[in-house]
């Protein structure tokens, strides 16, 4: 029995195919994502779309909502430079 984490190569193309349509061609990916298909190729190009959403969405929070900012990491410390938290100061 196979356990792998990694989807497919045909999973993964499709995917892509998903999420290009919703970054380049957002009305004819809405067509398409009001389908009823089952099958995984459908499947997977519906993941990709929701993929591109979830992150278009993140995009419009502020810096300091946003999960992994960049901003958050190369915050500056400036202000307390020089200071120390010794109480006897």
């Amino acid at each position: 029995m196979e356990n792998s984490q990694t989807p497919d190569s045909e999973y993964t193309k499709h995917f892509n195919i998903g999420y290009a349509f919703s970054k380049h061609l957002p009305e004819l990916s809405e067509k398409v994502s009001q389908g009823k298909s089952q099958t995984p190729a459908f499947l997977a190009m519906q993941d990709g779309r929701n993929q591109y959403i979830a992150e278009k969405e993140r995009g419009k929070l502020p810096l300091w909502l946003r999960k992994y900012s960049p901003h958050l990491k190369a915050r500056s410390f400036a202000k307390d430079k020089g200071r120390t938290n010794d109480p006897e100061r």
